[in-house]
Formats: structure tokens, C-alpha cells, sequence
């Protein structure tokens, strides 16, 4: 049964980042966020695989994602259960970067296509809003030279 193609947001986000019923600790940059392996599974191929036990620590209670940034992984997950990124152009105009470009490689990486097209969209809408200088640093924060 393939179960990313589940509708995200199906999961009430009192459930998100909780102790309660959660079955896997994901850990980034030494912080912690409880999750549901159903919620992962069902979001991503990559997770999918990870939580069926076809990588060595998919069984663990706790996984560690090395190298990622810790607040791109949690609006990641945390839009695995409500399918809501907070963004405005009120926020773009005034210099705050409610998404990053890191949110789309952190997607990417993890095979969650339904928010890599999000970020995209949203990207695109900034570029109405934003100046080149302000798009290519926000690309350089997510693609180091």
C-alpha cells in the first residue's frame, strides 16, 4: 500500500510536535520533534521507506537527520499536518521570510512533493515583491558558496 498519496492536513495539529500518541522522535541539530510515523509515511516516499524499516534506523524510536536545518524541518513536518504555511505579502514587503528556499530543499530531499510545489509557488509570488538583491539571498541561505 503506497501511503503518500494521503491528503495532508487530515491530521489535527494538536497532535503536532506532541509526547501524545507520537511513535518517532525525529532529532536535528540536537533539538527533538515527536512525530507519528503515519504522518511521515503518508507524506513522503522517503519517509515512507524509512518507517517500513528499509533503512538501518527506521526502526528506532529516535532518527537523526544530520546536516539539516533544524526550523526547515520543523515547518516541514509541521505542514504534514495541517497543509498551512504562514506567509503573507505584508510579510515579504517588510523584509520578514515567513518560507525559506531551505524549506524546499529540506522537502526536496525528503520526497515531499506537495510542499516543494508550495514553496514554489510561493517563490514565484515573491519575485512580484522582492528585488533580485533580496532573492539571491534568500537562495544563498539555502545554497551556501
Amino acid at each position: 500500500m503506497v501511503l503518500h498519496h494521503l491528503e495532508p492536513g487530515r491530521i489535527s495539529i494538536k497532535y503536532f510536535d506532541k509526547e501524545k500518541l507520537s511513535d518517532i522522535t525525529i532529532v536535528v541539530s540536537e533539538r527533538q520533534i515527536k512525530v507519528h510515523r503515519l504522518v511521515l509515511a503518508s507524506q513522503s516516499p522517503y519517509f515512507e521507506a524509512l518507517c517500513n524499516g528499509k533503512f538501518q534506523d527506521g526502526s528506532l524510536p529516535e532518527v537523526e537527520l544530520i546536516g539539516d536545518d533544524h526550523d526547515d524541518v520543523h515547518d516541514m513536518i509541521k505542514y504534514m499536518y495541517t497543509e498551512n504555511i504562514d506567509w503573507s505579502a505584508e510579510d515579504i514587503r517588510s523584509g520578514k521570510e515567513p518560507v525559506s528556499v531551505g524549506l524546499m530543499v529540506i522537502a526536496d530531499k525528503y520526497q515531499f512533493e506537495n510542499l516543494v510545489g508550495k514553496v514554489m509557488a510561493y517563490l514565484n509570488f515573491v519575485r512580484d515583491y522582492v528585488g533580485l538583491q533580496k532573492q539571491l539571498a534568500m537562495c544563498s541561505k539555502a545554497y551556501p558558496i
